[in-house]
């Protein structure tokens, strides 16, 4: 993993962040989206885990483009 990608760590505390705020609404559409928000950096984790998907980054943007 070269500097600026980021790593299984990173992805995987956004979705226990999402997760998190999902347990404090009340609110079922909100609790959706930060489901389906935290379901979405958990598999960007598993993506970031697996080195067979290291190879198609190609066409991935890094996040600090600077």
């Amino acid at each position: 993993m070269t500097e600026g990608e980021p790593s299984f760590g990173e992805y995987h505390r956004q979705g226990m962040a999402c997760l998190f705020l999902a347990r404090l609404s009340d609110v079922p559409d909100v609790q959706a989206r930060w489901l389906m928000m935290s379901q979405t950096w958990f598999k960007l984790a598993q993506k970031a885990d697996d080195p067979s998907s290291q190879s198609n980054r190609s066409n991935v943007v890094p996040l600090n483009s600077r």
